[in-house]
């Protein structure tokens, strides 16, 4: 019996069938790399080959290999936790120690890494600063170069690209989603972006780990790249897509769609006048993108067990993308904001956690939002820093 059960609905498409991830990659050489050595695995659900078989089907009955622990990041090992849920995993039948890197634990401890010869990082990445498993690989590299244990990288393609887009973080607002000073849509693998991480010194210790990043051979480079849902709310690549900037929801009593079907690409409140807002935006004629009224209620479902207004009848909109290649979706996602707080300033409110300035990477966000003015002065800071981003990431890029 797979030691993980992988619906028939997630195996690869035929269309990546040419693409060969880091994991691919290691297996056709018999995993060689990682012979007569005690390994510690960070994984999830998105740990696949080719013909979507998991990594640890593929590794524990390898009697070259000896698997001691596997470290987990947000969501947990089969991606089924909630965004923010604590991960428990007491009921796991394993027979291997399984550590979970979400909650008040983010960084491995020395016990946890004894007797581990090297770490295997293997998780697929969507693309956007905020998702967290940049951050898991950060802390991961950060022990790797504490500890002084070999850390390999074994690369998957970036759903979203190469475009770069959106504002770099300012230090100040650095958090778990976004530890640094990268562009909300950055156009890196996680290979390279470890790559990068640790030749500038962006460690908490500022130490380098003893860093290996085994490449995906095929990728083209272009977005669309998908073919297991990376976490319970990123369903397809229209979502991955949207997300790259409705996340910034997050930070508002604003709902995205969490407790539906179809979360980020859709929104609304129990408050909210969808006649209005859907006028102001088709208004704005944005391409290849498109909006009508939608009624919703979120419910308590896989992936979102406290969704806003759980229960409630929230008047909303959903959002279809025409044409991935011409849409911003942080562009369309602040007009969203700006167009809900024009009519319901009094109703609208961000989070007291100030999450959205985490999210967006620094205070100017709000004020924006608030302001009537349009987003022009925004766009200006996010072409500059998408710029001077491009030049400093060039060194690091793999394909």
């Amino acid at each position: 019996m797979a030691v993980l059960a992988i619906s028939i609905l997630f195996f690869l498409s035929s269309l990546y069938a040419n693409i060969l991830t880091g994991l691919d990659v290691i297996q056709s050489d018999n995993f060689k790399l990682l012979h007569n050595k005690n390994v510690g695995l960070v994984i999830n659900h998105t740990s696949l080959n080719q013909s979507g078989i998991h990594m640890l089907d593929l590794l524990l009955n390898n009697e070259n290999i000896n698997i001691v622990s596997i470290f987990t990041p947000e969501h947990g090992l089969k991606g089924d936790f909630s965004a923010g849920e604590k991960v428990s995993y007491e009921s796991e039948k394993y027979g291997i120690n399984i550590i979970s890197l979400y909650g008040n634990k983010k960084e491995p401890e020395l016990d946890d890494l004894k007797n581990i010869d090297c770490i295997v990082f293997d998780i697929q990445d969507i693309g956007s600063r905020y998702y967290t498993y940049v951050s898991t690989l950060t802390y991961m590299l950060n022990a790797s170069a504490l500890y002084d244990i070999p850390i390999i990288i074994l690369d998957r393609p970036n759903p979203l690209g190469r475009h770069v887009y959106g504002p770099i973080i300012f230090p100040d607002f650095y958090s778990f989603v976004g530890m640094h000073p990268i562009p909300i849509r950055h156009g890196m693998t996680i290979g390279e972006l470890a790559l990068m991480i640790n030749d500038l010194d962006w460690l908490p210790s500022s130490k380098k780990a003893n860093l290996e990043v085994v490449k995906l051979i095929g990728w083209d480079t272009l977005p669309g790249y998908f073919t297991v849902p990376p976490s319970p709310n990123i369903v397809d690549f229209e979502t991955a897509f949207m997300y790259n900037g409705m996340c910034l929801l997050e930070g508002t009593n604003v709902s995205e769609g969490r407790g539906t079907r179809t979360p980020f690409l859709l929104f609304g409140a129990p408050w909210m006048n969808s006649n209005l807002i859907l006028n102001d935006l088709i208004d704005l004629d944005y391409p290849g993108i498109s909006f009508y009224q939608k009624t919703f209620k979120p419910h308590r479902m896989q992936g979102a067990k406290h969704p806003k207004y759980k229960n409630q009848l929230c008047y909303g909109i959903r959002i279809d993308v025409l044409d991935e290649s011409i849409v911003s979706p942080l562009e369309v996602s602040i007009s969203i904001l700006k167009t809900i707080y024009k009519y319901h300033n009094d109703q609208f409110s961000f989070n007291n956690n100030n999450f959205i300035e985490k999210l967006y990477g620094s205070d100017i966000i709000k004020k924006n939002i608030k302001d009537k003015n349009s987003i022009q002065n925004l766009i200006n800071i996010w072409e500059q820093d998408s710029e001077a981003f491009i030049l400093q990431r060039k060194p690091y890029l793999l394909y």
